[in-house]
């Protein structure tokens, strides 16, 4: 119950414990899971998801156990994995290209 989410950012209280979800293309290649980095792979994240999450006062009621069989669990992490493009290493090499952080100098403002 530390991280309060977007409330951390903006102070209205209405965003307590909501956080910002990423897209799915290429999620089989950004573990760890989670808005804190705690599920290691996308079968714990499928399983974390079955269970329901973790019950607390600010759960979304919209958020309860899928009650999904083991083939269910392993046909949607299948899923998951298949919406990895077949681009990516030269998604990473575009990304190691670029200069991270301000590139001027001291002297040059």
């Amino acid at each position: 119950m530390n991280d309060l989410g977007r409330y951390e950012a903006t102070g209205n209280s209405a965003d307590r414990w909501l956080y910002r979800a990423a897209s799915l293309r290429n999620v089989a290649i950004t573990a760890p899971y989670m808005h804190d980095g705690s599920l290691p792979d996308l079968e714990s994240v499928v399983d974390y998801y079955n269970r329901g999450g973790v019950q607390h006062p600010g759960l979304d009621p919209r958020i309860r156990p899928l009650n999904l069989d083991a083939d269910q669990r392993k046909d949607l992490v299948q899923f998951l994995q298949a919406l990895t493009g077949s681009n990516i290493d030269t998604l990473v090499r575009d990304g190691r290209s670029q200069s991270i952080g301000d590139t001027r100098s001291s002297t040059q403002h």
